[in-house]
C-alpha cells in the first residue's frame, strides 16, 4: 500500500556527498514503491538530491516551504510536481504542513531545523499523543552519534517514558529506514504515563546492600554506574567511518538496527 513519507534533511549546498548520496537512494526507493515523498522543498541539499531523484524516477513529491525561501531553483525543481507555500511569522505552519497526513517520518542528515522537526514527532510518539506514525532516523556515517549517545545517557537516567527504541528506529541505511516504516506504518503508541516512566530501573542488590550498615572495618559493596551497565557488552559498539576520514563510535548497537 502506498504510504506517504515525510523526510527531513539538510538544504545546505555544503552537504557532503555521502548525505546526498543517501538521499538519492530514498528518493529513488520511494519513487519505486510508489510511495508520496513529502519535504520541505529545497533544491539544495539533501532535500535537493532527494527531490531530484524522486522526480527522475517518475515519482510523487509534495515539498511544503514557507513563501519566503521559494526561490528560481525551487520554482524550476518543483515543475511538474506539488509545492504548498506556507506564511506566517515562523515555520510553525511549515512544520504543520509536514507532519499533516503523514503516515511515517525519516530523517537524514541534517541541522538544526532538521533535528527541530525530527524531536518534535518523536516527542509525540513517545508520549503517545497525535497522531505519529514510525520515526526513523539515518545514521549515515555516523553523523547522529552523538543523538544516540544522549538517547542512550536519557535512558540509563530515566528520563524518558519508553526506551528509546520503542519511538525512534535508529539504522545506517536509507533503505533500512523505509522498509521498517512499510512494516510499521498504521502502529500507533499508547499515551505514556507521566508517574512511571517505561525503563525504570530497580536498585542492584548491591546498592541495597550498600545502605546497609557495614561491619566495622568492611568495606561498603560499591553501586554500579547505571550507564556503564546501559553502555557496556553484551551490546557491541559499533563504529563507522565518518566523511572527515575519522573512526566515529556510536552507542550500543541495540540501539542501531
Amino acid at each position: 500500500m502506498p504510504l506517504s513519507v515525510c523526510v527531513y534533511g539538510s538544504s545546505s549546498r555544503n552537504t557532503p556527498e555521502a548525505y546526498k548520496a543517501a538521499a538519492r537512494t530514498l528518493g529513488a526507493a520511494l519513487a519505486e514503491r510508489d510511495h508520496l515523498c513529502i519535504n520541505g522543498a529545497g533544491a539544495e541539499g539533501v532535500m535537493g538530491a532527494l527531490n531530484e531523484a524522486c522526480k527522475a524516477a517518475g515519482g510523487r513529491v509534495r515539498g511544503v516551504c514557507h513563501k519566503m525561501f521559494v526561490d528560481g531553483p525551487i520554482t524550476a525543481l518543483f515543475e511538474g510536481l506539488e509545492l504548498i507555500q506556507t506564511e506566517g511569522d515562523g515555520l510553525t505552519e511549515r512544520k504543520r504542513g509536514l507532519i499533516e497526513g503523514a503516515d511515517c517520518f525519516i530523517a537524514l542528515p541534517g541541522g538544526p531545523g532538521t533535528w527541530d522537526e525530527l524531536w518534535e514527532v518523536a516527542c509525540a510518539r513517545q508520549l503517545g499523543v497525535g497522531r505519529t506514525g514510525p520515526v526513523c532516523l539515518v545514521n549515515t556515517n555516523g553523523y547522529y552519534d552523538g543523538f544516540v549517545t544522549q538517547l542512550a545517557r536519557a535512558h540509563a537516567d530515566q528520563l524518558l517514558h519508553r526506551p528509546p527504541e520503542d519511538f525512534l528506529f535508529i539504522c545506517a541505511e536509507p533503505l533500512e529506514a523505509l522498509l521498517y516504516c512499510e512494516a510499521h506504518a498504521g502502529e500507533q503508541t499508547t499515551a505514556a504515563s507521566g508517574e512511571h516512566p517505561v525503563g525504570e530501573r530497580t536498585e542492584p542488590a548491591s546498592a541495597q546492600a550498600s545502605a546497609a550498615p557495614t561491619a566495622a572495618g568492611a568495606a561498603a559493596a560499591p553501586v554500579p554506574d547505571p550507564m556503564m551497565e546501559f553502555m557496556t557488552p553484551p551490546d557491541p559498539v559499533v563504529s563507522c567511518e565518518g566523511y572527515d576520514g575519522q573512526e566515529h563510535a556510536t552507542a550500543p548497537a541495540r540501539l542501531m538496527r
